[in-house]
């Protein structure tokens, strides 16, 4: 591959371990991903928001949801209005039980883009937890129509794509 060539010309070219990273990533291959990664990581430690959240969701797809929600945080922390990270914020804190937060991340997620269907799913599988079935009922009655609203227009970038599912 040609990055794997530039990577040889110059062992020092940050953006060339990034695109591997984003080749292995679309491969499902996560820990080369990863290890790539912490090549960008250790040539450019202030790497942009979107090298953190790759990595972020390399991590969750490896369910290192703990060290995932540090490089999300990382990515947030560059990028505040970053949407699919506060989606991924909240599956991290979702698999690590941490309901009330995750729910939080997801209401992040649907403040920021009002259409984001997988956020309000995620927003109802948190409010289903914590008990409070009224809420994830409407939350549910919401997003189910939504989803036909959508899917009546064709507007498929209407949502912002996911690397994840959530949790059922």
């Amino acid at each position: 591959m040609a990055y794997d060539h530039a990577i040889q010309l110059d062992p020092s070219f940050a953006e060339a371990y990034s695109i591997k990273a984003g080749v292995l990533l679309s491969l499902n291959r996560y820990e080369d991903a990863l290890v790539a990664l912490e090549h960008v990581l250790s040539l450019n430690p202030n790497a942009n928001a979107t090298i953190h959240f790759t990595e972020g969701v390399v991590l969750l797809n490896l369910n290192h949801y703990a060290e995932a929600l540090v490089a999300l945080e990382q990515a947030l922390q560059r990028n505040p209005r970053l949407i699919e990270a506060y989606y991924c914020k909240g599956f991290a804190l979702f698999e690590l039980h941490r309901y009330q937060e995750a729910l939080h991340a997801y209401e992040q997620a649907i403040q920021l883009n009002p259409k984001y269907i997988e956020a309000y799913k995620g927003k109802s599988n948190a409010l289903w937890i914590l008990g409070r079935d009224k809420e994830a009922l409407f939350v549910d009655n919401l997003t189910s129509k939504l989803i036909q609203l959508y899917q009546t227009k064709q507007s498929s970038d209407s949502q912002p794509s996911s690397y994840l599912s959530l949790p059922k």
